[in-house]
């Protein structure tokens, strides 16, 4: 079985475990377990390793999860579970309308004990022994009618890490998980309707904080709230309908003044988010979330985390460049710390495209690419950077955050590629009518 890899360096690797795999083999040692399949992938490429496991994932429960490949990076990262701090959300689909219920957003406290004899959590009154505090915070995605009865798609943040805890949860509130009958689904025919989505932790080595994200799996009763992978938010700043056609069949998000621009193209956004000051008026007619003026986040920003709670797992945003320069650097900010979760993002303007690549990434660029393409340092350092196939190529070359040495490269007529070992680069090129780039990882 083939693993989907979304970071690895020498000290962890990111992955996406499978429905029906064991986070670790069991004492009956029956069925495939992560720590067996990786394992097999170090020995395919050559590396000396042992992969560690610090969190579990039941075996009906698919999605992304770390790994570590010694033991004092498990030191490192147990200690910050044990604490707190590692972030963790999923999704899940429960039976019946938990907005009318619960409301569109909200938070769950509870007192659990664990039977280990029977394998199952119980929600109690009141704290004695071997009973547990439980928290989680939620919000209500999406909500429809099915010949089975109301369903719900919640995004969920664990503020604990107990033992069916999410299931135990929203089972003692009459919203058991689709597909969970050990609380009470009635809804049958499919696995538990819970996938680790998200998880953001400290680096064991370097301290850099990271999060890795993956979108709504497919298959069962996911495919029912039709999770759009890709979101396109359009923002105020200066577009001219460039790429436009990317936003068919995908989720369109206005940013308060990009409202202007989807209605100018015709194009009917699924939300709305913002302050309104730049459009002056609360839209009406779809849906809206509006926060106040004075806040911490741009509203190209809030309508990025909208997306990421909605599933999307690429984004476009149009309308990001031009106009105010700080609002332009906002974004491209903004695009990088997408790519620091694994989210492929693109800044479209009327200048051009600017996405980012990460240290252990390859782009590949179609022969009918034309114009330029520029290349720079998102980190301090940028280390291992090659580039083929331009009219001015690089072999495992250093690129420093305030050197511009990769300005103003250009496409030639044949395929080209550039690559990094370590660190981040913003990549521009200024023809909007050249394909997207292909993205690879590097064989290490």
């Amino acid at each position: 079985m083939k693993l989907n890899i979304l970071y690895e360096d020498r000290a962890i690797v990111v992955c996406e475990k499978p429905v029906g795999v064991l986070s670790q083999a069991d004492a009956e040692g029956k069925g495939s377990d992560m720590l067996t399949l990786l394992s097999e992938h170090f020995a395919q490429t050559g590396e000396k390793a042992t992969p560690y496991v610090l969190h579990r994932l039941d075996a009906a429960v698919g999605g992304v999860m770390v790994f570590v490949k010694n033991k004092k990076s498990a030191a490192a990262l147990s200690e910050e579970i044990a604490r707190g701090g590692m972030q963790k959300e999923y999704f899940a689909v429960c039976e019946g309308n938990v907005e009318a219920d619960l409301g569109k957003a909200g938070e769950m406290f509870d007192y659990l004990f664990r039977d280990a004899k029977k394998n199952k959590s119980y929600v109690t009154d009141r704290k004695r022994a071997g009973v547990k505090d439980a928290r989680l915070t939620f919000c209500v995605l999406s909500a429809l009618e099915t010949e089975k009865g109301a369903l719900s798609l919640c995004r969920v943040k664990l503020g604990t890490g107990r033992t069916h805890q999410i299931r135990v949860q929203f089972a003692s509130r009459r919203h058991p998980l689709v597909g969970d009958k050990r609380y009470g689904s009635t809804i049958g025919g499919q696995n538990v309707a819970l996938f680790s989505a998200c998880i953001g932790f400290h680096h064991p080595t370097s301290g850099e904080y990271m999060t890795f994200s993956l979108p709504l799996p497919e298959g069962g009763v996911w495919d029912s709230f039709g999770g759009c992978a890709r979101c396109c938010i359009f923002g105020a700043g200066d577009y001219h309908g460039e790429l436009r056609d990317l936003a068919r069949d995908a989720f369109v998000i206005a940013a308060d003044g990009g409202l202007l621009h989807t209605e100018a193209y015709g194009i009917k956004p699924n939300l709305a988010v913002g302050d309104f000051d730049s459009l002056g008026t609360v839209p009406e007619g779809v849906e809206t979330l509006r926060f106040p003026v004075m806040k911490d986040d741009t509203d190209m920003a809030l309508a990025v985390k909208e997306g990421l709670a909605r599933g999307c797992d690429s984004f476009f945003l149009f309308g990001g460049t031009g106009g105010r320069l700080d609002h332009t650097l906002a974004n491209m900010a903004l695009v990088l710390s997408l790519a620091k979760r694994g989210i492929s993002a693109y800044l479209v303007g009327k200048e051009g495209v600017v996405t980012v690549l990460c240290g252990g990434e390859c782009f590949e660029f179609s022969q009918t690419c034309e114009g330029i393409l520029s290349v720079f340092a998102a980190s301090e350092v940028c280390e291992g950077v090659s580039i083929e196939g331009l009219l001015y190529p690089l072999c495992n070359g250093t690129l420093l955050q305030d050197k511009a040495l990769g300005v103003s490269n250009h496409f030639v007529g044949q395929e080209a590629t550039v690559s990094a070992e370590e660190g981040y680069l913003f990549l521009f090129w200024d023809n909007l009518k050249n394909p997207f780039p292909h993205k690879s990882l590097l064989k290490r």
